[in-house]
């Protein structure tokens, strides 16, 4: 019972450590959205409902700017969080292979807690270490109640600070997903997805695509990457 509780505890704070600086870079962006929701006209307590039940966070900043626009049809504002968040589809099929084997209600509730930053640590960790489903419940939960929490503390000091930019998000979610990027660069069809995801963004965006450039460039480079994975087998078995 000690040997159990001693390796759960040292689970958790491996996943602690390693979710440290994306945590510290998500956390001015969840307060940001508690002050943006509330400013924007929407009761402090479904602003943090929104978090806690939609957990989407780019996607919450949009939809609340729809709603706030005057755009109210359920249907559209649901469908444009889907297509916002495709990335998490894409990220759900490269963990797929280390969660296939648990059962489908625990892969339905961890398909719910995956974020980009509880995602970057996983996959490191699968990757070198093997699959461990405590530290994904941790890493996923870790998040999660940082989210939630830092769009209450939001909420809270809305009536103080009503500008989200003067936190520094717009700088601190660019650290932060500099920090997630980099650990994936070490192999050349990495890189190379990288450079199609960021320079095809940049290209869509200024074509006038809007949000819309990130969520192709996002399958763009994962279309990368799986391309060159096909033509790098398909020469081994060749030669």
């Amino acid at each position: 019972m000690k040997n159990t509780q001693r390796t759960g505890n040292s689970v958790l704070w491996n996943a602690a450590r390693d979710l440290n600086p994306l945590i510290v870079g998500m956390l001015p962006f969840a307060i940001a959205f508690g002050i943006f929701g509330v400013t924007s006209g929407i009761p402090a307590f479904y602003v943090i409902l929104m978090s806690a039940t939609v957990y989407a966070g780019l996607a919450q900043f949009v939809v609340v700017n729809m709603y706030t626009s005057g755009i109210d049809q359920i249907p559209l504002l649901i469908g444009f969080v889907m297509l916002v968040n495709v990335r998490f589809f894409l990220m759900g099929i490269s963990l797929l292979p280390y969660s296939a084997l648990q059962p489908k209600w625990q892969r339905f509730l961890l398909a719910f807690g995956l974020s980009d930053e509880p995602y970057v640590v996983v996959i490191n960790r699968f990757t070198t270490k093997g699959y461990n489903l405590h530290y994904q419940v941790y890493a996923y939960s870790l998040v999660y109640l940082f989210w939630v929490l830092g769009t209450a503390i939001g909420c809270a000091v809305s009536r103080v600070i009503t500008d989200p930019l003067a936190l520094g998000v717009d700088f601190a979610m660019c650290a932060a997903f500099l920090v997630m990027l980099f650990p994936r660069l070490r192999s050349p069809q990495n890189r190379l997805a990288a450079i199609v995801s960021s320079g095809s963004a940049v290209i869509l965006h200024q074509a006038g695509l809007g949000e819309g450039a990130i969520v192709a460039a996002s399958i763009l480079g994962f279309c990368t990457v799986v391309a060159v994975k096909n033509l790098f087998s398909t020469y081994v078995r060749e030669a």
